[in-house]
């Protein structure tokens, strides 16, 4: 009886402070859940109106619907899927994205390149996929897949923002860029609105912040403890973007 009573003390108190953290008088908080993950917003300074929280939610949605390759009706879903020279539309932010994608490319000499879905699949590296009894792929396979990936078997016309595979089998995964530049646009819409303080987490790794005290990275194997192995001190800075992968 006497942990029961504990336990229900415990989730009131829990429930009061998140009730406070969202309406306080000095900002709010929004919570949603897109691209298979949560996003947590807060606002530090004043509170989210709800135009704001409108357009931050039309924001994450027409990203989802535009770049989440297993969402069926999405555009990269139907792009996979089609066959070669089929044209497909994209938003203004898509074709911001499939811009910044073509520059990481670039830098990066193609260590970077959303058009490594093939091997994704074939190595069955994402959630969607099973890990029992997975038998790794062979190098034939390896090198089969490696024909499909990438980024000069597309064709992405700026002029009317359209995107279109140069051969069928080249297949597209955003995972590595969407979310960073959901948080980006998040921040613009925030600032927009007169937001100055404040950060936008999307999964808890790619990080947006307007400004804050302090950051604190949490051990990846202690994650349900809340145990932090880094504080960094941010009072002074300002328009930071900050992202953690793996562990």
């Amino acid at each position: 009886m006497k942990k029961t009573t504990l336990m229900l003390s415990l989730i009131l108190i829990i429930t009061c402070t998140l009730c406070f953290v969202a309406c306080n008088k000095w900002g709010s908080s929004l919570d949603c859940y897109y691209f298979k993950t949560g996003i947590h917003i807060e606002t530090h300074d004043k509170s989210l109106s709800d135009k704001t929280v409108t357009e931050l939610k039309n924001l994450f949605s027409n990203l989802e619907n535009e770049f989440d390759n297993k969402k069926q009706g999405s555009l990269v879903y139907s792009f996979n899927n089609s066959i070669a020279g089929e044209k497909a539309r994209l938003s203004n932010h898509g074709a911001n994205v499939l811009s910044l994608s073509k520059r990481c490319v670039s830098f990066t000499d193609g260590l970077f390149d959303p058009s490594v879905y093939p091997l994704v699949k074939l190595w069955q590296f994402s959630p969607n996929y099973p890990v029992i009894n997975f038998t790794p792929p062979t190098e034939e396979q390896i090198l089969e897949s490696l024909k499909f990936v990438g980024f000069d078997g597309l064709t992405f016309n700026a002029d009317d923002n359209t995107l279109a595979k140069n051969k069928d089998g080249v297949m597209l995964d955003f995972g590595g860029i969407v979310k960073g530049y959901a948080a980006d646009s998040a921040a613009e819409i925030l600032k927009s609105a007169g937001h100055n303080s404040g950060y936008i987490s999307i999964g808890g790794s790619s990080l947006r912040i307007l400004s804050v005290e302090s950051l604190g990275v949490i051990h990846p194997n202690k994650a349900n403890l809340g145990q932090s192995i880094l504080s960094i001190n941010l009072k002074d800075k300002k328009d930071l973007s900050v992202s953690t992968s793996g562990d």
